[in-house]
């Protein structure tokens, strides 16, 4: 999982190329377009991909090229289903911020007020930690520990212990696994920036105690069914295996790609979300038209707005709750990006113009140097 907002050259390349034919349509150019965009997935050592441009409270545009599974020549389609790794973050932050709206959770109390368990960096026990921290990712709270618990933090099919399990270990003083010099940073909460998926983690877990729900079925009600998301799910169970993209890692020789296994994280809220780019389309359209889609408020345009404003500029001068936030030109580039074992995916808007481009690939771009990782946190 990734937060790096920078864009990837397949998805610079594919939105150039996409948003040129929408402004310059012409007949008979659409198998140079799909042979130019082939090229670049050869480049980019992709074996298939779905794209898509939002424009005006829709999906303008959706297109997918090559295999969601080489071995059986399944070909990707705009309906195709890919996990998008650490985009899911802003899904988990959506949650929260409808229960911002619904008055039922302050950003700026201390988590602890919801939790069953005390969540407290040692070093600075007087010190509370936020979930507006938690978003931004300035909360102290590190992925460091889970490096060295990566076997016992992934695995293959949905994860077996329970989201409140796994945080406890990783986050209470005395527990198994906590180590108060990899599970904290040295700096206290709203001190610093450091990207933490188990923060993630336990935002989506607050999600859970302050409503009442599970992460999945919260979203499921408040989110995914008003947006018409009905193939959208953080688990396997929920979803037809047969629609899920195979996820590939490149590699040299006669057989340029190796198949991995569907895997999952323990903090899932924060990158284990899977969906099709037809479905998120119309996730960005919500975010693009301020929390409204087809005349349905799923949040309120004040809360859009807050997930798209800088939070921390002294600390974290690019991180909105959860986007990434750059001043452009145009205007503002507001984004996010994640990887998988085997998947990687971007999620670009800009909303002065009411656009947002979308690609999903069912390779790991950015990871491929690391084949001991089932999945590589960034």
């Amino acid at each position: 999982m990734n937060s790096k907002s920078t864009l990837k050259p397949l998805t610079l390349a594919v939105a150039t190329l996409v948003l040129t034919a929408l402004a310059s349509p012409a007949a008979g150019q659409s198998r140079k377009f799909d042979r130019l965009i082939e090229r670049q997935m050869r480049k980019a050592r992709v074996p298939g991909m779905a794209a898509a441009i939002v424009l005006d409270g829709r999906t303008a545009w959706a297109g997918a090229w090559g295999w969601a599974n080489l071995e059986e020549e399944i070909p990707v389609t705009p309906d195709t289903v890919f996990k998008i790794g650490s985009i899911s973050k802003t899904v988990t932050a959506t949650a929260v911020m409808q229960l911002v709206d619904d008055g039922l959770l302050d950003l700026d109390e201390d988590v602890n007020a919801y939790l069953p368990f005390a969540v407290r960096n040692p070093r600075y026990p007087g010190t509370r930690i936020t979930a507006r921290q938690l978003l931004t990712h300035t909360s102290s709270i590190s992925d460091q520990l889970s490096s060295h618990l990566a076997d016992l933090l992934h695995s293959e099919g949905d994860y077996p212990i329970p989201l409140d399990e796994i945080l406890a270990q990783y986050l209470v003083a005395s527990s198994d696994y906590f180590d108060p010099d990899a599970s904290f940073h040295a700096w206290g909460p709203g001190e610093g920036f450091s990207y933490s998926n188990i923060g993630f983690g336990l935002l989506g877990y607050l999600v859970e105690r302050v409503s009442g729900a599970d992460l999945e079925t919260f979203n499921q009600k408040r989110l995914f069914t008003p947006l018409g998301m009905t193939e959208s799910s953080w688990f396997y169970a929920n979803l037809d295996l047969d629609h899920i993209a195979v996820p590939y890692r490149a590699r040299r020789g006669k057989n340029r790609y190796q198949a991995l296994p569907f895997g999952s994280y323990a903090a899932y809220p924060a990158g284990m979300l899977q969906t099709s780019i037809r479905q998120f389309g119309a996730y960005v359209a919500m975010h693009l038209e301020s929390g409204r889609y087809r005349g349905q408020r799923v949040l309120r345009p004040s809360s859009a707005r807050e997930m798209r404003q800088v939070q921390f500029p002294e600390v974290a001068p690019t991180q909105g709750l959860a986007f990434v936030v750059e001043e452009i030109p145009a205007g503002h580039l507001v984004s996010h990006n994640g990887e998988f074992a085997g998947y990687s995916a971007d999620l670009v808007m800009i909303p002065e113009l009411g656009m947002g481009i979308i690609v999903f690939t069912n390779s790991d771009l950015y990871n491929q140097l690391k084949p001991r990782r089932l999945a590589a946190m960034g």
